[in-house]
């Protein structure tokens, strides 16, 4: 079984929750925040903002290396793996093409082709949330079905 650890949920009370992913960040070209779905209660989400917040130097540095031919650019690199751990939390990238950038915060190891295949997945709903003509671009995505589907693929990977 998974390790499960002591945590504060909604409502102020205490509950086991099995440690997988903590939070699930859609940042855009100009590192503005698109959709940020975070596990816990309002002070644990603001928390886990601010760790995503964080990562996204790194993000860039690795960006910056790959643009100045440093790395060998291909369609695999658009997962970045591990960019840092912080705290009791590991913090893994995604990178589109378009300079979306994915932030997975997990709580404890987790196995990273079954991350990397969530994070393809977000993406996939990304682009048909983008995809609605009433949609604005560089603008938080508040589509109820976006948001029901980023939470079912997060339940079904927590499942694991």
């Amino acid at each position: 079984p998974r390790p499960r650890s002591r945590l504060l949920v909604a409502g102020g009370g205490e509950g086991w929750w099995a440690m997988s992913l903590q939070s699930l960040a859609f940042v855009g070209k100009e590192n503005e925040p698109l959709y940020i779905w975070a596990q816990g209660d309002e002070a644990q989400q603001l928390h886990l903002q601010f760790l995503c917040h964080s990562a996204l130097d790194v993000v860039e540095e690795r960006q910056a290396a790959t643009l100045s031919g440093r790395r060998i650019s291909s369609s695999s690199d658009m997962f970045l793996g591990q960019l840092c751990p912080l705290e009791e939390y590991r913090i893994f990238g995604y990178v589109t093409n378009t300079s979306l950038k994915l932030l997975a915060v997990t709580g404890d190891a987790v196995n990273e082709q079954a991350l990397k295949d969530l994070m393809k997945t977000a993406h996939r709903l990304f682009v048909r949330a983008v995809q609605n003509p009433f949609y604005t671009a560089s603008t938080a995505v508040s589509s109820t079905r976006f948001q029901s589907s980023i939470r079912q693929a997060v339940a079904a990977f927590n499942a694991r």
